[in-house]
């Protein structure tokens, strides 16, 4: 799920659902300043890579996360319960 959190782009507040697997693999590229999440909604376990473009920086952190149930995201995940949480990078 990636929810656009751009002010200035021209598809802001706009959700899309990617739906990937074994048959549809893909390689996936998240602009700064989008949110996104994911959900494993098959039965078997799930491979996902996170190629960031640089180091994380504890000391100055990039990226915010928010809870996958929060009210600033209008987006309901699956009723099986996710797990994660959002995420957008520093833009």
């Amino acid at each position: 799920m990636l929810y656009d959190g751009r002010e200035e782009s021209s598809t802001y507040g706009m959700i899309n659902e990617i739906y990937l697997g074994d048959a549809r693999p893909a390689f996936v590229v998240i602009p700064i300043g989008v949110w996104h999440g994911l959900q494993n909604l098959g039965t078997e376990d799930a491979l996902v890579l996170n190629l960031p473009t640089q180091a994380y920086n504890y000391s100055g952190p990039d990226h915010w996360r928010l809870p996958f149930d929060t009210d600033e995201i209008p987006y309901k995940w699956a009723s099986r319960g996710a797990t994660t949480r959002l995420r957008s990078d520093a833009r």
